[in-house]
């Protein structure tokens, strides 16, 4: 992927994470989509147009998938997916931990990834094949093997079933040493690919929150599964879990499944 067109993403994640800054802290307008967990704010609007503008206007033939307008299907190959504020609910208790995240997918194949935690100025990116980079250092997922000094996040779609979710719950907090539940799945997914944490479990969470993320803990060096530890059939998969390193992955399978 040519560097300049990495740039220009950039710049559009970038663009989303000014308007994303200049609402932080503000009196905001909920509107809510799904159920409750599951709304938007102005912010999120703001900062996807910010996106769309720059991305539409440098790759006018590709394809849009962002959480708040939905599909723009231009019949290409390549499609941009894109949530413009991950971490809303975090955003709008004023907790600072939330991201722009956006994909660049060929078919069902994922080339570039970027997150951007705005708040930080930090720019997580990846392109397929050639390793994963914060703000240009080389990313190095942790080599901690012992699973009673990990720690893990656990991040779950709106509509996961509360009795799934308090049995992943369960095996992790008995086994490990801390579970964090933070509610920004791109934010977390980079916290692994850095080496900050060891473990990640995503249970049915949409393509926008975790395609970024995921393609950058693969280029990182993190080992990426379904739930029973077969390596995935494509970067679609919305089940699976992530590790620092195959020792540690295989303690989490026995510790799951």
């Amino acid at each position: 992927m040519k560097l300049k067109d990495q740039q220009s993403i950039v710049r559009a994640a970038k663009a989303g994470g000014k308007v994303i800054q200049s609402y932080f802290g503000k009196t905001l307008t909920i509107t809510e989509k799904s159920v409750a967990a599951d709304f938007r704010t102005e912010a999120d609007i703001g900062s996807e147009k910010a996106i769309l503008a720059i991305l539409e206007r440098t790759f006018p033939t590709y394809n849009i998938f962002s959480e708040e307008c939905g599909f723009i299907d231009k019949k290409s190959d390549y499609t941009f997916y894109i949530d413009p504020l991950d971490g809303t609910n975090n955003f709008a208790l004023g907790i600072p931990n939330f991201s722009v995240s956006i994909a660049l997918v060929k078919g069902t194949e994922t080339i570039f990834g970027l997150v951007y935690l705005p708040l930080h100025d930090l720019v997580y990116r990846a392109v397929k094949g050639e390793g994963a980079f914060c703000n240009n250092q080389k990313l190095k997922p942790s080599v901690e093997v012992t699973l009673d000094r990990s720690t893990s996040a656990f991040v779950c779609g709106y509509h996961c079933p509360k009795p799934v979710i308090i049995k992943f719950l369960s095996s992790m907090t008995t086994k490990m040493k801390r579970v964090l539940v933070s509610w920004s799945v791109a934010s977390d997914i980079c916290l692994l690919a850095s080496g900050k944490i060891e473990t990640l479990i995503n249970l049915n969470t949409e393509l926008h929150d975790f395609l970024a993320g995921k393609l950058i803990a693969k280029e990182a060096g993190c080992v990426v599964t379904d739930l029973n530890g077969t390596s995935e059939k494509n970067d679609f998969n919305g089940n699976f879990l992530m590790s620092s390193n195959a020792v540690i992955h295989r303690k989490l399978l026995k510790t799951i499944v």
